[in-house]
């Protein structure tokens, strides 16, 4: 059985594997976050539900239900995606530590996108009663 050689550089498999998870974590919570914009579109801005937090109370009186929300979510967008690059540019770092500050970066964007799963769910869930579901 021939033996595989590794061709890249020495130490650098844990760092592409956090990459590769990295940017399929960030894509996966950016497509979150965009349901919770479309959801939250839906049940405040068609069917009136009010708003929870506060920063988007203030944002939606002020900017009106469209431009509040996006505002919000536009920054969440940032705030996910610096955590994304952050993570990215600790992987392919050589310093000792780097891939243990990208692993706990990336658990944080993993979090996040559990979070906002149970904000969409919760949202959906919402609406379905808003419209006339039990």
């Amino acid at each position: 059985m021939p033996v595989r050689r590794h061709t890249g550089k020495p130490g650098d498999g844990w760092g592409t594997l956090i990459s590769r998870c990295t940017w399929r974590v960030l894509a996966a919570v950016e497509v979150m976050n965009l349901l919770d914009w479309a959801t939250t579109m839906i049940g405040a801005g068609i069917l009136g539900v009010p708003e929870r937090g506060q920063t988007t109370i203030y944002l939606v009186r002020h900017l009106g239900v469209v431009g509040g929300t996006t505002v919000i979510k536009l920054l969440a967008a940032a705030i996910f995606a610096a955590f994304g690059a952050a993570a990215l540019r600790l992987a392919g770092a050589p310093k000792p530590g780097s891939t243990t500050a990208a692993v706990g970066l990336l658990s944080g964007l993993a979090y996040a996108g559990v979070m906002l799963t149970q904000t969409v769910l919760s949202n959906l869930i919402i609406i379905w009663q808003k419209i006339g579901g039990r």
